[in-house]
């Protein structure tokens, strides 16, 4: 694209703690259906706030159709039960159920309950490198 770099760049500090990129397993089983796979992400804390007060954003995505639902919350530990409730809601249209979730490795509280989640429902929960998709 004309402007931006043709390649990742790495800032100094990085280099010189020979950091380097983790790249995201790229071998896992491609989602067929709704639900197969999806991702989460937790964004925040937003500053200045948004509209009436919200601080973080939770993007789910659907890996197989791309279909994504954002939810606002004011508090990160809102995530895991905004989570739950959309979670109930998708499996519900269809009889389908959720086989893989994919997040980073953000908040440890946050990823307690998720993983505690994943085993209560047979649910296989992947840990992206952090700032990776």
């Amino acid at each position: 694209m004309l402007g931006l770099p043709s390649e990742r760049s790495i800032c100094s500090t990085c280099e010189i703690n020979k950091a380097h990129w983790q790249l995201f397993n790229q071998n896992f089983e491609a989602a067929i259906k709704p639900l197969d796979c999806i991702h989460l992400d937790l964004v925040g804390p937003i500053v200045p706030d948004l509209v009436s007060g919200f601080h973080y954003i939770l993007t789910i995505v659907d890996q197989s159709t791309s279909f994504k639902i954002v939810k606002f919350l004011k508090k990160k530990s809102d995530a895991f039960r905004k989570f739950s409730i959309v979670k109930i809601f998708m499996e519900n249209q269809k009889d389908w159920k959720i086989k893989r979730i994919v997040s980073d490795r953000g908040s440890k509280s946050l990823n307690k309950h998720f993983k505690d989640l994943a085993e209560e429902c047979g649910i296989n929960h992947i840990l992206s490198p952090a700032e990776m998709p």
